[in-house]
C-alpha cells in the first residue's frame, strides 16, 4: 500500500497528511508521558517543518507560509540550530535586524544531535557582524532624531565625538557574498556576481542544481527543468555519491531518519521514472549496476556537478561517499 505522504499519481510531497500523523502521536505520547517517544516525534515534526515548510504551500509558495513553520518548529524546540538559522535569515530580509542577530547567536549554539555545518556557521558568524553594523546603523539615525528635539538636553560634543567612531558598512555589499556553491572538490561562500556568471555559463560536463527564487532546477547542455522537493534532494544524493547508489540507501539518507510514512522502493522507482521522463539527458549522465541484486545508480565519471543556493536555504546532510 502506498504511504499516504506521497500521492501516487503526481508522486508529489504532501506534508500536511504527514503533519497530522506526526501531530498526533505527538500528543499522545505527551498525554502518557512517553518520553523517549514524545522527543523522536518531535524532532520529526521540525524536521519536516524546516525542510519541507516550502511545499506546505505548494500552489502559493509565499516566504509568509515557509516563516510560519518554521514558527512552528521554534514552537516545539526553541534552541534547534537549524530553525534558527533559517528564521534568522527571514528576520534580516524584513529588516529586523536585531531579531535576525538574536536567532543567529541561537543557531550558533547547536546540541548534542544538531549543529550547523562549517559553511552555516561562518555565514551565521558574519551576518552577526553584519547585524551588528546595521543595529547600530538605525541607533545612530535615533541619535540624530534625538539632537534636533530642542526639549533634549545633552552634550553635544561628547555625542559627536563617539557618533563619529561608529563605522557603518553598506549592507548592500554583504549581502552581495551570502551564496553558497557545492562541487565535488568543494563548498565555498560566493557572490551575488559570481552566482549569475555560474548561472550563465554552460559547461559540456557538469550537471548545473540550483535553488532561487523560481524554485528547484536543473540544467544540462541548455536543458532545465524544475523539480519538486523529493524528486531534486533525490537527485542531489544521487550526484553526490561517485559510488553506485540503491533506491533504499537514497530513502535511508532522506527519509527514514526522520519521516514516519518513509517513502517505499516503488515510489522511489516511480520517481527515478519520472526524473527520467523529466530530464532528457538522463541516460547521457546516470549510469546503472547490479549491487546485491539490487539497482544502484551514480553519475558517471566522466561528468561533474554544481550546486548553487541561497545562505538561507537547508540541504539534506549526506554521509560522503566519496
Amino acid at each position: 500500500m502506498e504511504p499516504h505522504y506521497f500521492v501516487k499519481e503526481e508522486s508529489v510531497i504532501i506534508p500536511s497528511a504527514e503533519e497530522k500523523d506526526l501531530l498526533k502521536e505527538y500528543n499522545e505520547a505527551r498525554r502518557y508521558g512517553e518520553k523517549e517517544k514524545m522527543l523522536k516525534k518531535r524532532d520529526a515534526l521540525v524536521h519536516l517543518y524546516i525542510y519541507y515548510g516550502d511545499y506546505f504551500h505548494m500552489e502559493n509558495p509565499t516566504p509568509m507560509f515557509v516563516e510560519n513553520y518554521l514558527q512552528k518548529a521554534l514552537a516545539l524546540n526553541e534552541t534547534h540550530p537549524l530553525a534558527n538559522y533559517r528564521i534568522a535569515h527571514f528576520h534580516y530580509k524584513n529588516r529586523q535586524y536585531l531579531e535576525a542577530l538574536n536567532s543567529f547567536k541561537k543557531s550558533l549554539i547547536g546540541s548534542e544531535t544538531e549543529r550547523l555545518n562549517d559553511t552555516q556557521e561562518m555565514l551565521a558568524q558574519m551576518f552577526i557582524v553584519n547585524c551588528g553594523v546595521l543595529v547600530a546603523k538605525e541607533a545612530r539615525k535615533e541619535i540624530e532624531t534625538i539632537k534636533i528635539n530642542a526639549s533634549v538636553q545633552c552634550d553635544e560634543e561628547l555625542v559627536n565625538r563617539y557618533g563619529n567612531e561608529i563605522v557603518v558598512a553598506s549592507e548592500k555589499m554583504i549581502d552581495r557574498m551570502f551564496y553558497c556553491k557545492i562541487t565535488p572538490q568543494q563548498k565555498e561562500i560566493i557572490s551575488e556576481d559570481i552566482y549569475s556568471s555560474i548561472m550563465e555559463m554552460e559547461e559540456i560536463d557538469r550537471v548545473l542544481l540550483s535553488i532561487s527564487e523560481r524554485g528547484y532546477e536543473v540544467k544540462f547542455h541548455g536543458h532545465k527543468a524544475t523539480l519538486d522537493i523529493p524528486s531534486f534532494y533525490i537527485f542531489y544524493t544521487l550526484l553526490k555519491s561517485n559510488q553506485f547508489i540503491t533506491g533504499e540507501e537514497i530513502r535511508k539518507e532522506l527519509f527514514d531518519k526522520y519521516l514516519t510514512q518513509a517513502r517505499s522502493d516503488s515510489s522511489l522507482h516511480q520517481t527515478f521514472s519520472k526524473l527520467k521522463e523529466r530530464l532528457p539527458f538522463w541516460d547521457e549522465i546516470i549510469e546503472m549496476a547490479s549491487v546485491d541484486s539490487k539497482t544502484a545508480r551514480r553519475l558517471k565519471n566522466r561528468f561533474s556537478y554544481c550546486v548553487l543556493y541561497r545562505a538561507s536555504d537547508i540541504l539534506p546532510k549526506l554521509k560522503d561517499k566519496r
